[in-house]
């Protein structure tokens, strides 16, 4: 019989949620739209001297939730908790199990970044890490992919100033325009890797299974580390791996996948990879589970941002050295942002986040955000 967790016990003394606004560089293509900026919810959690900042930020395109939802669900919770004060009761990765709490809505962004919160005030109060808290391996320094996207005639020169930026793997964005200049690209792109340069890519679900099939085996002499959702339809994964050979990794068939309300039957054959995106996908339980699940399974698990702030990356980044340790992941979409919130972004954007050059309490620039609601 499974011995019951622990519980830890927080008073919360002060609730903060800002709402930021950051520009970015240029207009970025995000779930089928061009976009000029994000804004995202920060939350603000402090018990005496400590404090926990992270982010729900749900992304449009993808999540259901919107941040007006995310926002008044936060601020009825954060009331109801000033109103009727109570010593929350913790699990180590961050589940409420008091009753008589307002419920939260089921939102995947609202219950990352609460639960990440909760969590970092734990770890701040024991004075341990997230390793310690839960008992796993980790690594100070999280090996990044840079992100290729764009014109097909732009990927190999975007490739050469990766690799002269020292970065050790590169993901390109397929699946948006003619396959004969995309397989172009990636074959030019390709032959100028040196051998110590790994290459991924990622379809997002553009082709049907003959488009796929066709690509996958024309680009079989390459040696792709994998390719993320290539198929529309995702019941075709196995059948794909085993017509090309092609390794598969899977991001929105997960996000289907662990809905409560919508469990299926996850791909095995052929399947490589697992791209855990918090902000999609829900809270720390769910997302230390899914890493769990991956690693029995002998499958890569690569945690991915979903072009969140500094404040954001800065939390998946020590999630990855705990939940990921060692593999590369998919943290380098901070080169987008004209603006950022904390001077953490110069250590977060590199070809590799050294944990240790992290700031004990990064300060918040103000210039960016705008109060929503604090108690």
């Amino acid at each position: 019989m499974e011995s019951s967790p622990e519980i830890y016990e927080l008073r919360l003394d002060k609730i903060t949620l800002l709402r930021y606004t950051l520009g970015f560089k240029g207009t970025v293509v995000i779930g089928g739209g061009s976009v000029e900026q994000r804004q995202g919810l920060l939350i603000g959690l402090r018990i005496g001297s400590h404090i926990a900042w992270t982010e729900a930020s749900p992304l449009p395109g993808f999540s259901q939730e919107s941040l007006q939802e995310i926002e008044e669900a936060l601020i009825s919770w954060s009331e109801s908790l000033r109103l009727h004060p109570q010593v929350l009761r913790l699990t180590g990765t961050g589940d409420i199990v008091n009753t008589g709490l307002k419920p939260l809505p089921s939102h995947p962004a609202l219950h990352f970044g609460l639960s990440s919160a909760l969590v970092s005030l734990i770890t701040q109060k024991l004075r341990i890490s997230h390793a310690e808290l839960w008992g796993l391996d980790h690594r100070a320094a999280i090996p990044v992919n840079a992100l290729i996207d764009g014109p097909p005639l732009s990927w190999l020169q975007q490739g050469r100033e990766r690799m002269t930026q020292d970065y050790r793997s590169l993901k390109v964005k397929v699946g948006r325009q003619e396959i004969k200049n995309e397989l172009a690209g990636v074959f030019s792109l390709a032959r100028k890797l040196r051998k110590d340069i790994s290459l991924r890519l990622d379809a997002n679900r553009a082709w049907s299974f003959e488009e796929a099939c066709d690509f996958c085996q024309q680009i079989e002499p390459l040696n792709i580390e994998y390719i993320e959702e290539p198929l529309r339809d995702p019941a075709g994964l196995e059948r794909l791996h085993a017509e090309t050979g092609i390794p598969i990794a899977l991001d929105e068939t997960l996000q289907q996948a662990f809905r409560p309300e919508n469990r299926y039957k996850v791909p095995e054959s052929g399947i490589a990879a697992w791209i855990l995106k918090p902000t999609l996908l829900g809270d720390l339980t769910l997302l230390t589970s899914m890493a769990d699940m991956a690693r029995r399974r002998d499958v890569k698990c690569v945690l991915t941002s979903s072009f969140e702030s500094d404040i954001g990356v800065r939390v998946l980044a020590e999630l990855s050295s705990v939940l990921s340790p060692g593999m590369t992941c998919g943290l380098g979409t901070l080169r987008y942002f004209q603006d950022h919130l904390t001077s953490d972004s110069e250590v977060l954007d590199q070809p590799v986040i050294q944990l240790s050059n992290l700031s004990l309490e990064p300060s918040l620039d103000k210039t960016h955000v705008a109060k929503v609601y604090s108690w």
